[in-house]
């Protein structure tokens, strides 16, 4: 895990137009995975399957008793958990009588989808005893990959 995985992120397994042109088709097994620590003080483990200028697809691992960080994803997501339940808290659009921006929470259980529009902030937590895995998957509305803050 490190620069030569970051190196990777959008045009993992393969560029995007050269595997849409060659209508490519192929198995990604956990080993041909990128995989990176996302985070400063609340890191969450990623494994991207995908990472190109139209899909980002993978497992993200939230630690027990912890959460992500507040995160942007560039298009809309889904997210889907494994192992077991998470909440998700969104910010709502700032409040003009108060300039303040307010949370959401959300609690998603296993198997169940969550959809996220395009870059609406965002943070996972895991109140569980035991790593929860969710499967994500990203549109991209630009040419960048980017996980990050708005």
């Amino acid at each position: 895990m490190g620069k030569k995985n970051i190196g990777l992120l959008g045009r993992h397994p393969c560029e995007g137009k050269k595997l849409r042109e060659e209508k490519r088709i192929m198995v990604i097994t956990e080993e041909k995975c990128i995989k990176l620590l996302h985070g400063h003080k609340h890191q969450v483990f990623y494994q991207l399957a995908v990472s190109n200028d139209f899909l980002n697809e993978g497992l993200i691992t939230i630690l027990p008793k912890s959460h992500s960080e507040t995160d942007v994803f560039v298009g809309d997501s889904i997210f889907i958990p494994l192992d077991g339940s998470v909440s998700f808290t969104v910010e709502q659009e700032e409040n003009d009588e108060k300039k303040n921006v307010s949370n959401v929470r959300f609690e998603v259980n296993i198997m169940e989808k969550f959809f996220l529009p395009a870059k609406t902030a965002f943070q996972i937590h895991n109140f569980s005893r035991e790593p929860v895995r969710l499967i994500f998957a990203a549109a991209s509305l630009n040419k960048k990959y980017r996980i990050g803050k708005r």
